[in-house]
C-alpha cells in the first residue's frame, strides 16, 4: 500500500529530520551548557542611583548618596501632611535634600517623578494640538509622588502659573504626596513663602498648611575652593 512515492516521501522527511537533529548537535557542541546570564540584582549605590533614575532624577542629582543627611524636619515624612516644601536661596541644597528625600521613599516602594518645573511647563506646552495633549498634565496629576524642582524659577507667564497652579490645586485636593523646591524669599532676601504669595496667592496658602522647611546659608556651589 502507499507504493513507492510514499516510500520516498518517507525517506525524505527522515533526512530532513537527521539534518536538524546534526544541526542541533553542532549548535550545542560549540556552546556546550550555556544558558543566558541571569540579572544581576542590584546592590548598595547601584540599586539607589537605579531607583532615582526610573523616577527621572537628572544624572547631576542622581549622585545624591543615600547617606547625605536628612534635614530634621523630613525625616520620617511619609506623605502626610501632602505637602512638604523645602525653601532656600540659591545654592542651599534644597534639590539635593528634596532628593534624598524622594530616593528614600521610592526605595520603600513608592512609584514617583521628579520633574523642573520649567521643564514640566515646557512639556505641556509642546503636546498641546497633538495626540499627547494632556498626557504630562495626567501623570503629574496622578502620579503617588511628585517631586516638583524650582518652583518660580519658570519663566513667569500666564501660561506656566495656569498649568503649574493647576496641578499642585489637583494634588492638594486628591491630597497626594508632593515635594516642591523653590527660591521663593521675602523683601529681605530671606526664604519665605512671600514670593510664591505675590505671584499665586491661593497656592501659597496650600503649601502653608503642609510642612514648610527653610534652608539657610550661602551658595554651596560658590563656596569651593578658590572661591569666596
Amino acid at each position: 500500500m502507499g507504493g513507492p512515492g510514499l516510500f520516498r516521501e518517507r525517506e525524505r522527511m527522515n533526512q530532513a529530520g537527521k539534518a536538524l537533529l546534526d544541526m542541533c548537535e553542532r549548535l550545542r557542541s560549540r556552546a556546550p551548557d550555556e544558558e543566558p546570564p541571569a540579572p544581576v540584582p542590584l546592590e548598595g549605590a547601584e540599586l539607589w542611583r537605579h531607583l532615582l533614575a526610573k523616577g527621572g532624577v537628572p544624572a547631576k542629582y542622581q549622585a545624591v548618596p543615600e547617606t547625605v543627611g536628612l534635614h530634621p524636619g523630613a525625616k520620617g515624612w511619609k506623605g502626610v501632611p501632602p505637602f512638604l516644601t523645602f525653601l532656600g536661596t540659591v545654592g542651599a541644597g534644597k534639590t539635593w535634600q528634596a532628593t534624598r528625600l524622594f530616593g528614600e521613599l521610592r526605595a520603600a516602594g513608592w512609584s514617583g517623578i521628579w520633574i523642573d518645573a520649567a521643564e514640566a511647563v515646557e512639556r505641556v506646552r509642546r503636546e498641546i494640538a497633538t495626540p499627547d495633549d494632556g498626557r504630562t498634565i495626567d501623570r503629574l496629576c496622578g502620579t503617588a509622588l511628585l517631586l516638583l524642582d524650582d518652583l518660580l524659577a519658570e519663566r513667569d507667564t500666564e501660561f506656566a502659573r495656569d498649568k503649574l497652579s493647576f496641578i499642585l490645586r489637583h494634588r492638594h485636593a486628591h491630597e497626594r504626596s508632593t515635594i516642591i523646591t523653590s527660591n521663593s524669599v521675602d523683601r529681605d532676601g530671606r526664604p519665605s513663602l512671600a514670593g510664591i504669595e505675590s505671584v499665586e496667592p491661593r497656592l501659597a496658602s496650600r503649601l502653608a498648611e503642609g510642612l514648610v522647611i527653610k534652608l539657610a546659608g550661602k551658595d554651596r556651589r560658590l563656596s569651593v575652593k578658590g572661591n569666596p
